[in-house]
């Protein structure tokens, strides 16, 4: 396992992934092409994780095609407390994974059980070789985080 390189940038810069151009997060955005909410985990009495429901997975239409490049999304709302935060929050931690070739329910339930750092984000240095390249967005502000 080779440690990724790691990059932090605005959401509008223009990056270059699996050999195509891709005009910042809004086009990343436009054309995922398959979500994934994780499914929830649970610390035992050993300490160890248990996984108590599996990831929701969904196809979408992207509304702009990226021609060899398949992007998944996975997912998760902000933390919402009452009913006034359920009717009003709107952001989402959000991982993009990029691939080129389709993805498959294996693959993204083994993306969705990846190691985590704070909240959803599985970029780090230890991350497996197989899940680059690969991109965090923590739901608001100019920053986004690459992997490759």
């Amino acid at each position: 396992m080779c440690k990724p390189i790691i990059v932090k940038t605005s959401i509008s810069d223009t990056v270059e992934i699996l050999g195509h151009t891709v005009d910042g997060y809004k086009a990343i955005l436009k054309a995922v092409e398959y979500a994934a909410s994780p499914g929830s985990t649970m610390i035992n009495g050993r300490g160890k994780e248990m996984i108590i429901s599996k990831p929701y997975i969904s196809t979408r239409e992207p509304a702009l095609r990226i021609p060899g490049l398949h992007i998944l999304e996975v997912y998760e709302r902000y933390p919402c407390f009452d009913s006034s935060d359920y009717a009003y929050e709107d952001r989402y931690f959000r991982n993009y994974f990029f691939s080129d070739k389709p993805f498959t329910r294996d693959k993204i339930n083994q993306i969705a059980y990846m190691k985590r750092v704070g909240n959803l984000e599985f970029i780090n240095d230890n991350m497996p070789d197989w899940s680059l390249p690969s991109a965090y967005y923590k739901g608001e502000g100019d920053e986004i985080i690459y992997a490759f």
